[in-house]
């Protein structure tokens, strides 16, 4: 009997002894970036935009420009507003991959508790950043900061222990299979959604320049499928009130809000109906349909793939709507 214990034991450290190896790693070298704050570096794993942002306005101040989107507003950077809207200075990208007005309620909430004043706040829409709903909280990618009261930290930190100690996750990351394509990690690693004076710290020259024969490449290179046809969508009477609530608490801190309708590969456009509620519901909001840019949606060197353009695009829609080449969103229907 004494023996089978033994071995049983044995057995079970061997068993166990790589997952507590796992458990140690995880809990010293933070793998997921759980307590880093932007800018930072993605490294081999996926990283939780929305924690890391979080945490990145929890240590920032003076903050009085704040940009709310999802992935794709990623290429909207701070340091490419800041030349069109010199009062943007102190600005921080406040995004997280899959976010919608779910999440932009409750970073709004967070602001009003740490500051009373905002001057320019940016809210990038398209058919999926209106929904209301959280996006899949329970998966490591897009779970909430505790700081919002979804989780606690207990069951935060499960999530990300939780994906860490799966096989077929540990394989992926040792054999580098990643989900985020080489080129976008390269060019968007070390970019700073921060104030730009800490961006020059992170990013060298090189690492910041944007090519000039970079269209060529991602366009020669581009495995984009065919162009698709133009479809619209309708904001339900329940997205638009959740809109015009986040606006209200915006203002209330004195912040002149602007709405923009991002361009998507997919072509997928906000309806005038839409467009002409949310003017009416809130009449002293700048709107801006930037979902038909075609200079943009007609050239695949803009892509990294159908969800997401790149930095040099986003830039390009900031200086079309600061030129008036996009213009504010009128009144269309009685």
């Amino acid at each position: 009997m004494q023996q089978f214990v033994k071995k049983a034991f044995l057995f079970a450290s061997l068993a166990f002894a790589p997952y507590v190896i796992l458990v140690i790693i995880f809990v010293l070298k933070d793998p997921f970036r759980i307590h880093t704050y932007p800018p930072y570096i993605d490294g081999f794993h996926h990283i939780n935009r929305g924690v890391v942002t979080t945490n990145g306005y929890l240590k920032s101040s003076n903050v009085n420009t704040v940009i709310f989107g999802n992935s794709r507003s990623l290429s909207i950077r701070c340091e490419d507003l800041i030349e069109f809207c010199y009062p943007c200075k102190k600005c921080f990208h406040f995004d997280a991959s899959g976010d919608n007005q779910h999440g932009f309620a409750q970073k709004v909430k967070l602001i009003s508790q740490h500051q009373d004043k905002l001057n320019e706040v940016f809210i990038f829409l398209d058919d999926q950043a209106i929904s209301t709903t959280p996006h899949e909280p329970n998966r490591f990618p897009f779970v909430r900061h505790p700081v919002y009261g979804e989780k606690t930290w207990m069951e935060f930190y499960f999530v990300f222990l939780s994906q860490y100690l799966k096989l077929p996750y540990q394989y992926a990351h040792l054999t580098k299979n990643h989900s985020m394509g080489k080129w976008w990690v390269q060019e968007l690693n070390y970019q700073d959604c921060s104030f730009e004076e800490s961006s020059a710290d992170y990013r060298s020259a090189k690492e910041n320049q944007i090519e000039l024969d970079s269209l060529s490449f991602y366009r020669n290179n581009s495995e984009l499928p065919q162009a698709f046809e133009d479809v619209t969508y309708d904001m339900s009477s329940t997205q638009q009130d959740s809109l015009q609530q986040i606006i209200e608490s915006l203002e209330a801190l004195g912040a002149q809000c602007t709405i923009i309708f991002q361009p998507r590969y997919t072509r997928t456009h906000p309806s005038i109906e839409t467009l002409d509620a949310i003017k009416k519901k809130m009449p002293q909001t700048n709107v801006f349909d930037a979902s038909h840019f075609d200079v943009i949606l007609n050239n695949d060197g803009y892509w990294y793939e159908t969800s997401h353009f790149r930095p040099i695009a986003g830039k390009m829609i900031l200086e079309a709507i600061y030129s008036g080449e996009i213009p504010p969103h009128a009144l269309q229907l009685p």
